[in-house]
């Protein structure tokens, strides 16, 4: 807003005024996107965990989950990231009934045990 408020016209100075907001916003962008590519990693974990992913599924995306650069943490990372987030959402949509009822068989296996 402030960059929207401190231009007049098309001189030399609003295009530097605008290359300092680029350069901002560049900046900006990269502190944002090692946050949220963290974000994402966190998600997935619990996704691996969740849909009790195998040590080689999991090493299958290391060449991605294994930057800790952040200089190195791009936009298109993060969008690799996200598309593997949404793969895992959706494997563990599709596996949720089998689970559910493997979790009712546990909890009447307990409750069993429980009586005995």
């Amino acid at each position: 807003h402030a960059f929207t408020t401190s231009i007049r016209g098309l001189g030399l100075d609003t295009l530097r005024k605008g290359e300092a907001e680029i350069a901002r916003l560049d900046e900006l962008k990269s502190v944002m996107i090692g946050k949220l590519v963290r974000e994402q990693r966190q998600m997935i974990e619990e996704l691996w965990d969740k849909t009790n992913s195998t040590m080689a599924e999991r090493e299958s995306f290391n060449v991605y989950f294994n930057i800790q650069d952040d200089e190195q943490l791009t936009a298109g990372i993060l969008v690799k990231h996200e598309e593997y987030v949404a793969m895992l959402k959706s494997k563990l949509e599709k596996m949720q009934p089998i689970l559910d009822h493997i979790a009712k068989r546990e909890a009447i296996i307990e409750e069993r045990a429980e009586l005995e």
